[in-house]
């Protein structure tokens, strides 16, 4: 799960020397239990699926969340979740800015108190060394992300052709935790009639772009229904004022919309089409039809949303998966994903 040599070769000696780290396991009755994942929106919806589980196996139990400041509106005001604790972690922060040390310094002080914590994320940066200095009882998660010696029960990464949240039941397992249903946990707000389409051409990846030419062509093909275009940032505003120039019934919503009116905006739509990003898993969450664009740069069923209205494209080719972080030139996985495909998904779901 680590790519990188140099980290890889890091992790294996602090693996060694927390050999002789006390483990600090001890038994006590759980009533604070800290879930993990400080990765980016996508991952912590995902994340949500774990809430179920654990509240019918500890009903009384108090639920906290690690997260990634960026991801606060997700979880906020949740119902079944009593705390929110953030770490900006450098890695995984594409807001630039440089607050991992005052977060994680703030997040030790908050954590102390649980009795149990599940580290969901399976790749570097994990949270084991930080779970073993606030002295948590029990702590679950992957060994793959390095430090593996420092959870009191780490578990092996087993791969599977399986959704990443599927593998989250190899976590709840340690604790002889009944995991069906395993699904979204997403409150719902809405239920308004279901008018519109939105189409999501962004992601924190510009390797995912689909080209503009192509979503232009498909918002085309569904004149007069309403069709919103959703995303983030100056660059895809103005890639969306240019698909959209003289479309009368496209409408550009980039930066216009809170979490909150996005997820009222996604509930209300008849279908939704997006690159892979985490509007494909908020869509599955309200269990709106989707057709999701994925490149080949990872396995594609460990990012398909959990979901049977979710529809996943790409284009064949002989080198998917790369997991080359750069991509390539040509991108032909993403960008040679036609028109008539999409559109042909989008009317199943429509019809």
């Amino acid at each position: 799960m680590i790519q990188n040599p140099y980290l890889k070769l890091l992790l294996m000696f602090l693996d060694f020397l927390f050999r002789f780290f006390p483990k600090r396991n001890q038994q006590r009755p759980v009533h604070k239990i800290l879930i993990c994942n400080g990765a980016h929106l996508g991952d912590v919806i995902l994340s949500t699926a774990i809430i179920t589980p654990l509240k019918q196996a500890f009903p009384n139990a108090k639920l906290g969340f690690l997260i990634g400041s960026w991801s606060e509106e997700v979880l906020k005001d949740h119902p079944d979740i009593d705390q929110l604790h953030f770490i900006d972690h450098w890695k995984l922060n594409r807001t630039g800015s440089r607050r991992y040390f005052t977060t994680r310094k703030q997040a030790l002080k908050e954590i102390k108190s649980y009795d149990l914590a599940i580290d969901l994320y399976p790749y570097f940066p994990n949270n084991a060394y930080l779970l073993w200095q606030a002295k948590i009882p029990k702590r679950i998660g992957y060994i793959s992300g390095g430090c593996g010696r420092l959870y009191t029960h780490p578990v092996t990464w087993q791969a599977r052709s399986e959704s990443i949240a599927s593998h989250y039941c190899d976590l709840l397992r340690v604790l002889d935790i009944d995991t069906t249903p395993f699904s979204y946990n997403l409150k719902r707000t809405t239920t308004k009639q279901k008018t519109h389409l939105i189409f999501h051409t962004g992601s924190g990846n510009l390797l995912k772009q689909w080209p503009e030419i192509k979503w232009r062509t498909l918002a085309e093909k569904y004149a007069p229904t309403p069709i919103y275009f959703t995303g983030k940032g100056g660059k895809e505003k103005e890639s969306i004022y240019r698909i959209t120039k003289d479309l009368p019934h496209a409408f550009n919503l980039c930066d216009k919309l809170t979490w909150q009116d996005l997820s009222l905006l996604v509930q209300s739509a008849r279908a939704v089409v997006t690159i892979d990003s985490a509007m494909s898993h908020l869509a599955a969450a309200y269990h709106i039809p989707s057709v999701v664009l994925f490149t080949g740069l990872a396995p594609i069923h460990y990012w398909k949303p959990l979901s049977p209205h979710s529809f996943a494209i790409t284009h064949p080719t002989t080198c998917a998966p790369c997991h080359l972080k750069k991509g390539c030139t040509e991108m032909a996985c993403i960008r040679k994903i036609s028109v008539q495909e999409v559109s042909k998904q989008l009317n199943f779901f429509l019809n």
